[in-house]
């Protein structure tokens, strides 16, 4: 039965042999024993061997430790198989690399015979010949990382992988093994393995490596180590807990919005680029497309989510009884298919001052008379505040805003080669606009939508801080606006 890993093969009387097939040769060695473990274990070493010697002649004349090859293994291994001396000798010769290792001696009157071959056909009943196994190797006291991988090699589970999987996975350990020379297993600690971390996440050392990627290596390192553990070779699995990063920073990672600068706001805000139609400009009927024009105003002057303002209906426009101030109410509702990204989303953000002068009101108003909207759901009765856009189960309400923004508006105005720029960018310029112009945390946070922290990063702030609708827009009325003022003097001048 054939193994996974690349070379070794097995006869049909369960006997492992490794077979070096090439353009020039095909080379079949018999690695004489039946041992599974024994097999993989002798075939790596052959592997390493063979390729690091291709790879390059300059490795010829580094030290085999620092190849990954285990010189005290093999000579304990030819000490206890007699045809493996021979083996070694021979292989280390062809390659041209017996300068590096002693002579592999083993004892000249132990070499075993070949397998016998089959029994002839007979109408007799025959005897089945009996197939006597050579030693098996004893393993040294010394165990090192090779032995943990050729127990893993042997498992039930890396039969099951597929091979591209089991090689990768081979391959990740290996450079492990590079790194720390093959060290024995009781010399491998926790410290080791964070500082394999660290070399993976070190950019001058290992290149640029996403967090996803070094937790896969680490991963995989660690799986083959609890073959270790299953054989009692080590107590403890020293890469147990030690990541490159959790699920939260590698989101962080690929979606770490920038803030957009002030000369970047004036460009997109242009009213020359700007999506301004003559029906916004008379303040006349509903635009074709309004989200296109309001939803990156609110966004900025708000710092609310993209998905909280598409979402919103006519019935999330509301005002207070006492002060008369605008605001939206951003919940959740099934039957109006909108979602929270937390629980802390859920809140009243009060409509700036600004929105109104740029005819919000008048817009509001324009809305009366639209019919059903598109897209989830179907009632007619629940009027969309942007009815152009429409629903999805698995993008929400803003992707093709979204799409249009990012790939279409900002490649129009030459922002697009800033990957961490885009849509969603307004949510960190408007709070960091609102920091400079003298915001709290604690009200800021309630306006945002975000944890209640504190300066010395305590949740518990919002526990006894209440932050009235009032406070709210007072903070959002102080933003600076400077980078909307050619665009307000465009649309309300006669």
């Amino acid at each position: 039965m054939d193994v996974q890993i690349p070379g070794l093969l097995s006869n049909r009387y369960g006997i492992y042999y490794f077979r070096i097939h090439t353009r020039t040769q095909d080379r079949r060695i018999s690695l004489k024993t039946r041992d599974r473990t024994t097999a993989i274990k002798m075939a790596i070493h052959i592997r390493e061997i063979l390729m690091s010697s291709e790879e390059n002649d300059a490795l010829k004349k580094m030290q085999l430790d620092s190849l990954g090859i285990d010189v005290n293994w093999m000579s304990e291994t030819a000490k206890n198989l007699p045809h493996v001396g021979k083996l070694w000798n021979g292989m280390f010769k062809s390659l041209g690399l017996t300068h590096l290792v002693p002579e592999f001696s083993s004892p000249s009157n132990e070499i075993p015979k070949s397998a016998p071959k089959p029994a002839p056909k007979s109408l007799k009943p025959v005897e089945v010949p009996v197939v006597h196994e050579p030693p098996q190797v004893v393993i040294t006291e010394r165990k090192t990382l090779f032995d943990a991988l050729a127990l893993h090699m042997a498992s039930p589970a890396s039969k099951r992988l597929d091979p591209a999987t089991l090689k990768g996975r081979v391959r990740h350990f290996n450079q492990f093994v590079a790194m720390v020379t093959n060290l024995e297993l009781r010399q491998l600690d926790k410290a080791k393995a964070v500082e394999y971390r660290n070399h993976l996440m070190n950019p001058s050392a290992s290149g640029t490596l996403s967090i996803s990627r070094a937790n896969t290596k680490l991963s995989d390192i660690r799986v083959v180590l609890g073959a270790a553990i299953e054989s009692g070779l080590i107590a403890d699995n020293p890469f147990a807990g030690v990541t490159a990063g959790s699920k939260s920073q590698l989101k962080s990672q690929t979606r770490s919005w920038q803030r957009w600068e002030s000369n970047e706001l004036a460009k997109i805000f242009n009213p020359d680029t700007y999506p301004i139609s003559e029906r916004i400009l008379s303040r006349g009927p509903l635009e074709q497309k309004p989200s296109r024009f309001w939803v990156p105003l609110i966004l900025c002057t708000t710092g609310a989510r993209p998905e909280e303002i598409c979402q919103l209906t006519l019935d999330d426009i509301k005002k207070t009884n006492d002060t008369n101030i605008s605001y939206f109410s951003i919940s959740q509702s099934e039957e109006k298919s909108q979602t929270l990204k937390t629980a802390q989303s859920r809140r009243d953000v009060p409509i700036p001052t600004i929105l109104f002068t740029l005819g919000f009101s008048e817009y509001l108003e324009s809305l009366n008379g639209i019919q059903k909207p598109r897209g989830r759901p179907k009632s007619g009765e629940i009027k969309r505040l942007f009815p152009d856009l429409s629903h999805s189960r698995q993008h929400g309400w803003y992707r093709n805003l979204s799409r249009w923004f990012n790939e279409t508006y900002l490649k129009g105005i030459g922002l697009h080669e800033q990957p961490n720029k885009r849509l969603y960018s307004f949510r960190s310029t408007l709070i960091n606009l609102a920091y400079a112009a003298g915001a709290q945390t604690p009200p800021l946070t309630k306006i945002v939508g975000h944890i209640d922290v504190n300066e010395s990063g305590s949740v518990h702030t919002g526990t006894y801080t209440q932050t009235t609708i009032d406070e709210k827009k007072r903070i959002l009325d102080s933003v600076s606006t400077e980078h909307l003022n050619a665009l307000i003097d465009r649309i309300t001048t006669p």
